[in-house]
């Protein structure tokens, strides 16, 4: 980052642009980078979302971590059966058993 504005500065410097019309042109860029979003932010807040979880795990002692994982188990097995009720109530054909 650092290396492209150093070398932008010494091409405007080469071309003769004065100071003051390098800002203008920087402000008037950054307004334009404010109004773009990022597409890959959805993804960066999962990302973030996930780290926490992963760090929170690593902080606890191996049989705390086990007891969650067989609850997170437990959780997902209980919700089986509430999954294959909906299932059969959508008018699709082809319905999954799980």
């Amino acid at each position: 980052m650092l290396e492209k504005q150093y070398h932008d500065e010494l091409n405007m410097e080469l071309q003769g642009v004065t100071y003051s019309a390098s800002l203008s042109n920087k402000n008037e860029q950054a307004s334009n980078e404010k109004d773009e979003v990022m597409p890959d932010a959805t993804t960066e807040l999962e990302q973030v979302a996930e780290d926490a979880r992963n760090l929170s795990m690593v902080t606890m002692s191996r049989k705390n971590r086990k007891l969650y994982e067989a609850m997170q188990v437990l959780v997902l097995f209980s919700a089986i059966p509430f999954i294959n009720s909906w299932l059969s109530t959508c008018p699709t054909t082809n319905t999954p058993n799980f």
